[in-house]
């Protein structure tokens, strides 16, 4: 079976390797960015089949990246992955069209759950 493709996006250092890590048993961590606008660059030339971003990052927040991305690619999955439990960062996400929005106060089985789930084209 072919494993996705996968691009990160986080302004962390630490939490793009602690991702790496979590992530590369399973897929193929293709990038990692540390800014969106990187991001939306790496996604336009890499074809991935899943984004994991932050949404705090300078030059393009996450949640912006990620409407421009799903906008000129739209098969492409997003998880968000983030410290705001705030219901309006979620409901800009959802209007981004994001498929789905974990919380980093979680355990990392939880964004694996997340992952799946938005692989059998859920949201979460």
């Amino acid at each position: 079976m072919k494993r996705a493709r996968v691009i990160l996006a986080d302004d962390h250092p630490l939490m793009l390797s602690v991702l790496t890590n979590v992530l590369e048993p399973q897929f193929d961590v293709i990038a990692a960015c540390s800014d969106g606008a990187d991001l939306v660059k790496a996604a336009s030339k890499m074809a991935p089949d899943l984004i994991i971003a932050d949404i705090d990052m300078p030059e393009l927040d996450g949640i912006a990246a990620a409407g421009q991305i799903l906008a000129a690619k739209p098969t492409v999955k997003v998880v968000l992955f983030t410290g705001h439990a705030n219901p309006i960062y979620v409901r800009q996400a959802i209007k981004a069209k994001v498929n789905g929005y974990v919380l980093k106060t979680g355990a990392a089985t939880e964004l694996m759950q997340a992952i799946e789930a938005v692989s059998r084209g859920e949201q979460y």
